[in-house]
């Protein structure tokens, strides 16, 4: 993990400017069209300076909306796991998971705490009643995008406390 400290480091921008970074990036992709998974699955790894494959871009279109819409899990939560994934997998089944598993349980609780569910048919209808139907979840891509990078920064010290 020392590599992706180094090159998120590398841009000369502190801890809190990465996040809001990451933030700003996502509602800019908001606001060029792209949905949730896919503004995270840029906006997160731009800000901390990772290449991530096209295929791997790809890859997160679907989890727009819940799943294809269907207003469950949050898209940003599914990328958030899909970039810890991607940054902490297992490579050999008798390698352990519990940093997948500390790294996820702990982004799942961040979410709800700030954003109020991690669920989209909770959270998209809360946002446009607090924000209006035009702004709608710009705010929930900002603090995800926010809340993503924030753990991928401090997972090296999440997993020292929880080992």
């Amino acid at each position: 993990m020392e590599q992706f400290s180094t090159q998120a480091m590398k841009s000369n921008l502190n801890r809190d400017q990465i996040i809001e970074t990451a933030a700003r990036l996502a509602v800019e992709y908001k606001h060029m069209g792209f949905h949730c998974s896919e503004s995270m699955i840029r906006a997160v790894p731009q800000a901390l300076g990772i290449a991530l494959p096209s295929d791997v871009i790809r890859s997160a279109c679907g989890f727009f909306g819940g799943g294809g819409g269907t207003g469950d899990r949050c898209g940003i939560i599914e990328i958030g796991i899909m970039l810890i994934s991607f940054l902490y997998a297992r490579m050999h089944p008798m390698q352990s998971e519990n940093n997948l598993r500390v790294l996820i349980r702990r982004l799942q609780d961040e979410f709800e705490h700030e954003i109020g569910s991690i669920y989209c048919r909770q959270i998209k209808p809360a946002a446009v009643e607090r924000c209006g139907p035009v702004i709608g979840c710009e705010e929930t891509y900002g603090k995800g995008a926010a809340i993503v990078t924030r753990i991928l920064l401090d997972a090296d010290r999440i997993l020292t406390e929880n080992t």
